[in-house]
């Protein structure tokens, strides 16, 4: 099928979420199944635990050229625009087709042979590990040497802090599952038992004790970099929801990791233990979910044609597939290799995220720049201005949204060349703006009288 009709399919937002969600499900189907392989062995090794497999891997493999190929297509103005983002383009659709291959190699070993390697695991799982943790890395890095160079916005510090913390947990936790995956047999076939491995003198046990912890404060800083960020685009009246999602999703990251913190301590019994780590699974996922709906909801406020609003619903996908894929492991290596798929997904759902997160942010950067222009030449015309009601639109008004919407509009296209990342404010938002510091002035001026 030609792949314009693909990029035809996604002009239909709703189409975009039916597919989205479609994803989702098979991911959060694989990440359980890989986790809990241990307690269905007889289920999975079956022909239809197989077919599942296999279906499963076609929708992953399916789902990564589609989205590349949306991203690059859709944004291909900012890509060339942008040398960071255009090797980011170019290094993960690498990666891509080299998790895709490997995958590939998997099915046909299942449906030939009735074994795999695991080799192809070790494969897919340092890609995550390593490539993951750069891309991450880079993301965080671009964020702390922007604050460094302007330090007037508190929110990219704390962002580029949250992802260099998560990068280091992100590494460390996969990383660290080599160790087990080279403990297995070199060929994994159906008659092996599957059981959940436990390896002793694991040389990073210090680093599990402070696993949670690091990823904790990881989420706080993202939740909070997220509430300030999202702030700037929603009315007053919303401001509580916003809150209340973000909130929910600390509150279900910490219902999900009680065990771990010794909070309550969880029966061995082989049906508690199945029924806590789905628990455990899905409500790190349901976190996950909020984060990314909050990006989405925010969206949802803006016109169509207001570039962020493509941004935010990029995001707002990376971050849901990235909660989602982290519950995965391969580690337990059942057969077929359920989480395998998942972590397929890995380096398309971090470029997602990475792509929509770096051009919302700069969107904003834009933003705020151009909206100090609005300022300082309203203040500059405050001599005509200064009569001017915040409810009444006048003449004079009128002229002066015109003089200072021209002058954004040609610092708006300057920004654009530079970078290709388009920004948002229209006349109506202008003019809003130039009320809001015109009652600013008022205001000010008001209580300099009665201080007098």
């Amino acid at each position: 099928m030609p792949l314009n009709i693909y990029f035809n399919f996604f002009l239909d937002l709703k189409k975009i979420i039916i597919l989205f969600i479609f994803i989702c499900l098979s991911l959060i189907i694989d990440t359980s199944l890989g986790t809990i392989a241990d307690f269905m062995s007889e289920f999975i090794v079956s022909l239809k635990g197989i077919f599942i497999f296999i279906f499963i891997s076609s929708i992953t493999i399916g789902s990564i050229f589609l989205l590349q190929n949306l991203i690059d297509k859709d944004v291909h103005k900012i890509i060339i625009k942008s040398k960071y983002l255009s090797y980011i383009s170019i290094f993960t659709k690498v990666v891509n087709y080299i998790l895709i291959a490997n995958l590939v190699i998997v099915i046909l070993s299942v449906l030939i042979f009735s074994t795999y390697s695991i080799i192809n695991l070790l494969i897919t799982n340092n890609i995550m590990a390593i490539i993951g943790f750069i891309l991450i890395s880079i993301l965080s890095l671009k964020f702390i040497w922007w604050f460094r160079s302007d330090r007037t916005s508190i929110i990219i510090l704390i962002y580029g802090v949250s992802f260099f913390l998560f990068s280091l947990s992100f590494f460390f936790g996969y990383f660290s599952e080599n160790l087990i995956l080279l403990n297995k047999p070199l060929f994994i076939n159906p008659s092996m038992e599957v059981i959940f491995p436990i390896l002793d003198d694991d040389p990073f046990e210090i680093f599990y004790y402070y696993y949670n912890y690091l990823i904790t404060l990881s989420l706080i800083m993202l939740l909070l970099g997220s509430y300030i960020l999202l702030n700037n685009y929603v009315r007053k009246a919303f401001r509580p929801q916003l809150i209340f999602y973000l909130s929910l999703s600390f509150i279900l990251f910490i219902l999900a990791n009680l065990q771990t913190f010794n909070i309550i301590e969880i029966p061995n019994s082989d049906q508690s233990l199945m029924l806590y780590y789905i628990f455990q699974s899905l409500s790190t996922t349901t976190s996950g979910i909020f984060i990314g709906y909050s990006f989405w909801k925010v969206s949802n406020f803006l016109g169509t044609d207001n570039p962020i609003k493509k941004y935010l619903i990029m995001t707002s996908m990376g971050l849901i597939l990235i909660f989602i894929i982290i519950q995965g492991t391969i580690i337990i290596t059942p057969f077929p290799p359920f989480g395998l798929p998942s972590l397929s997904f890995v380096i398309i759902a971090i470029y997602l995220f990475n792509f929509g997160f770096y051009a919302t942010a700069l969107s904003l950067a834009h933003d705020i720049k151009l909206r100090e222009t609005i300022r300082i030449n309203t203040k500059r015309n405050i001599n005509l201005l200064g009569s001017i009601g915040k409810a009444q639109m006048t003449s004079e008004l009128a002229q002066a949204v015109n003089d200072v919407k021209e002058l954004v509009e040609k610092e708006e296209k300057e920004l654009e060349k530079e970078t290709g990342i388009e920004t948002s404010l229209s006349e109506e938002i202008i003019q809003d703006y130039m009320e809001e510091v015109l009652e600013e002035i008022s205001q000010s001026k008001k209580r300099q009288t009665e201080s007098n």
